[in-house]
């Protein structure tokens, strides 16, 4: 398998990080991803993510996102 990439031709809006954020945040939860712990949740990730041939953003990348999802989830 390969990673997914996506090509931008302008910055992500406001609405749509959100979008991004809360299907970030129902993958989590169908994973039962701890998105309190972001930096931690990244090495389970990358595990998962390697054996199955795909290779995550840095940690800081993942973890932003997935600190993301959380805060969104608070509302």
């Amino acid at each position: 398998l390969q990673g997914i990439s996506l090509t931008q031709e302008k910055p992500l809006g406001t609405r749509e990080r959100n979008s991004i954020a809360q299907i970030i945040a129902a993958l989590a939860g169908m994973a039962k991803i701890d998105l309190e712990k972001p930096f931690i949740a990244y090495d389970a990730m990358r595990l998962s993510a390697e054996l199955g041939g795909l290779k995550l953003p840095s940690k800081d990348t993942v973890g932003k996102w997935l600190k993301a999802a959380d805060e969104n989830c608070k509302g």
